[in-house]
């Protein structure tokens, strides 16, 4: 007869498989949109974000990094990104 934590801890592990099953496809697909997405996109993405931020404080610090280097971002940079988040994803769910 199993105990009630015993219960627990194969409920919270099977719970746990959910999470990680979870993450993995979205660790896959975050890689897939990181490989098409274009560099012009990416710099649209991060000024629309920290546009309000500048706005409100033009000197901020992060902002300005952030849109920094979403411009100079290599595309070896974000490829290798897009390929490590692709094998990440699929390894993890294995």
């Amino acid at each position: 007869m199993k105990t009630l934590s015993e219960m627990s801890i194969r409920r919270f592990f099977r719970i746990s498989l959910v999470f990680k099953g979870a993450f993995s496809v979205l660790e896959f697909v975050g890689g897939l949109l990181a490989y098409f997405i274009s560099q012009q996109f990416l710099l649209n993405f991060v000024t629309a974000v920290t546009q309000e931020e500048l706005t409100e404080d033009p000197r901020d610090f992060i902002a300005h990094y952030l849109v920094e280097s979403a411009g100079q971002l290599p595309v070896s940079s974000q490829h290798f990104a897009a390929l490590y988040l692709i094998s990440h994803g699929i390894i993890k769910s294995c």
